[in-house]
């Protein structure tokens, strides 16, 4: 058996503009697909939560993405923006593992240069000849590039401020690899050589391992998720879904360079880390190859880390307990100093769900480097008073903006890797659901309206909220060993 480490070699329920009825069965969207069948992301659908895309033009081999800031190279060296795309042969460009097999994560060729430069706008020309027909950005350890307000447009670049770079192939340096780590509701691609998947063999996505126990879990910890315009949706080639965590090929009677399989992962997936950027668990992918006598030949296995997000500023919908007549929501937040000084002036603005009842608000603890701290909660009425702020809300505006103000005297320190616990502050909180509610909302509605998080007195936007698709029905064991989770459901929310 071969065992492979990392790079050794998104998603879209989208508003229809184009024939796009190949992506039928998708849950929730993965924005970071920003080229799909060739069609460029153009805008955005805040009704539906969808991406929109160009029903006119297609993607040819020089392109421009627009609204994208590059990482800049005096504060986390794990930024990235990492470029993953599928070419019409079949070959593709992965930043991920460009130039660098086993994938040094401070390489990044999406960004390099040494010095910072604050375009935009990045013109993107591919090999000639080459069409493009997928396209994910991956944002790793960044905040600022909201998926919702980059574009994907055919040609150069036409703002006079831009870079352009020059994207080729990638040659892996294995029979499996994948576009980036597991990230729970992201797409990942898992990429095989054409020559190493004949008919029958099989790929298993039905395994983890917890790094610090050794065992490995047998569950449904990942689905197929549609991005391709053929019969399969999942891989570019004739598969079979098994329903169990496996799929098996068919026949590959296309030209193409790679075989390629988007997997989603599923809600049992455990993804509470106590810091950020470790991991505490790594999916298994194995790839089994038969004779014709349908004996094990050859079997490659692919780890890839597990992490909560890309996003260093989180929110996450824990679980919803019923205690009692009422039923309540809680939650974690947390984010981390990614910069080179001590931040504090630590406060998170919030913007909670109109079904959510905002004088039903407990903190059940405040932690910032490591401590165990406290705080305060205010509030915001932007249409009565605009940034006032108020201990108690004396009207139901939906609107209202609910602050988290941590003790004066909390800090976080710059990311140091030794001591990562340092450089993170959280809130764990519960809320009360109203009780008028004529029905359980849907997973998405638990979104905060607005989510964003100070340090120092700047202000920084949360692009990741992790909300099940179904919380009423969660799977609570994932959140068992997080220090800071409540292991039951009482949640004293007092009125304010």
């Amino acid at each position: 058996m071969k065992n492979l480490n990392y790079c050794t070699g998104l998603t879209a329920m989208l508003i229809i503009l184009f024939d796009i009825s190949f992506l039928a069965g998708q849950i929730v969207p993965d924005q970071q697909w920003l080229i799909l069948d060739s069609h460029g992301k153009s805008g955005w659908d805040d009704i539906r939560y969808m991406n929109e895309y160009d029903t006119g033009t297609e993607i040819q081999n020089t392109f421009t993405l627009n609204g994208i800031n590059h990482p800049a190279r005096t504060g986390n060296s794990r930024e990235k923006n990492d470029i993953f795309i599928i070419y019409s042969d079949g070959r593709y460009f992965n930043s991920r593992c460009a130039n660098d097999a086993q994938y040094n994560q401070t390489y990044d060729p999406f960004y390099p240069r040494p010095v910072f430069t604050p375009f935009t706008s990045h013109e993107i020309n591919c090999p000639t000849g080459a069409v493009v027909k997928q396209l994910y950005l991956t944002n790793i350890y960044e905040d600022d590039d909201p998926p919702r307000g980059v574009q994907a447009i055919n040609g150069p670049a036409i703002i006079p401020r831009h870079d352009a770079f020059q994207f080729e192939y990638t040659q892996p340096q294995s029979n499996l690899s994948a576009n980036h780590d597991v990230v729970k509701e992201s797409d990942i691609t898992l990429i095989v050589p054409r020559d190493k998947a004949h008919p029958m063999d099989k790929l298993e996505f039905n395994q983890i391992q917890f790094l610090s126990g050794g065992a490995v879990v047998q569950g449904i910890y990942f689905k197929v998720s549609n991005i391709f315009n053929n019969n399969t949706k999942f891989c570019n080639i004739e598969a079979t879904d098994n329903g169990d965590g496996t799929i098996t090929f068919g026949n590959n009677n296309s030209n193409q360079a790679f075989i390629y399989i988007n997997l989603r992962p599923t809600n049992l997936l455990p993804t509470r880390f106590n810091t950020i950027p470790d991991s505490n668990s790594r999916a298994i992918f194995t790839l089994l190859n038969y004779d014709k006598y349908r004996n094990l030949k050859n079997t490659t296995v692919l780890n890839e880390n597990i992490l909560a997000s890309h996003d260093p500023n989180q929110i996450e919908l824990v679980r919803i307990c019923k205690n009692g007549g009422d039923q309540k929501a809680f939650y974690h937040l947390e984010f981390f100093n990614d910069g080179t000084l001590t931040a504090d002036q630590l406060k998170a603005e919030l913007v909670l769900p109109s079904f959510l009842d905002i004088k039903c608000i407990n903190v059940i603890k405040w932690t910032a480097g490591g401590e165990t701290t406290s705080g305060q909660i205010t509030y915001i009425i932007p249409q009565e008073n605009p940034g006032l702020e108020i201990p108690t809300p004396f009207s139901e505006d939906p609107e209202i903006i609910v602050i988290f103000k941590f003790d004066n005297t909390a800090t976080i320190q710059p990311w140091q890797e030794k001591y990562p616990k340092k450089s993170i502050a959280s809130i764990d909180f519960c809320v009360k659901i109203r009780n008028d509610l004529s029905s359980a909302p849907e997973g998405r509605d638990f979104e905060m309206t607005d989510a964003f998080t100070y340090l120092s007195g700047e202000r920084y936007q949360i692009n990741s909220q992790i909300i099940p698709a179904n919380p009423y029905s969660y799977d609570q064991r994932d959140y068992m060993n997080r220090p800071s989770a409540v292991k039951n459901c009482k949640c004293k929310c007092k009125k304010k």
